[in-house]
């Protein structure tokens, strides 16, 4: 009788510590949020783009709020890879460590031409310029069209110096 106690208080402390070992040893902390690095990602193409997944990066936030980047070519990291080949609003699915995120990309088709319109071309010296004045055409590839402000996000432009002549 002695002899069983002690063997199934060595069993039970054996389970024990094994129990202990295991927490131990799987523990990796939960993700709790996976966060694009939106400097490495436009989530918007055009048809044909060849897109270069080794720049875009994502930061993972762990439970216990300590975060990690990774690059999409990293250990642990898939990614499926975006159909350039036509235009619309595509998938994009991250996945870390086994947690994922799923991203919105849009493709547009190529743009052929732009046509300037309200651009004034003469300014006195040191006059101020209305930039949102300025609007253009996009002509598309597949002839479709837009007007777009200068302003507009997503829009770079060189600023006019009117504070010499010529």
């Amino acid at each position: 009788m002695r002899k069983s106690k002690v063997l199934s208080v060595v069993i039970l402390s054996i389970v024990l510590v094994m129990s202990l070992i295991i927490t131990a040893c799987s523990g990796a902390l939960a993700i709790k949020e996976i966060q694009i690095d939106k400097s490495t990602y436009s989530g918007v193409f055009v048809v044909g783009e060849e897109i270069d997944y080794s720049k875009i990066q994502v930061k993972v936030v762990y439970e216990d709020d300590s975060e990690k980047t990774f690059k999409l070519t990293d250990n642990g990291v898939t990614y499926t890879a975006i159909d350039t080949s036509t235009i619309g609003t595509k998938e994009f699915k991250i996945t870390v460590e086994g947690s994922s995120i799923v991203l919105s990309a849009v493709v547009n088709p190529a743009l052929k031409n732009i046509e300037i319109f309200n651009a004034k071309t003469n300014y006195a010296l040191n006059e101020e310029v209305d930039y949102s004045a300025i609007l253009f055409k996009a002509i598309y590839g597949d002839d479709s069209e837009k007007y777009i402000n200068v302003t507009s996000e997503g829009v770079t432009y060189s600023t006019i110096d009117t504070s010499t002549a010529g």
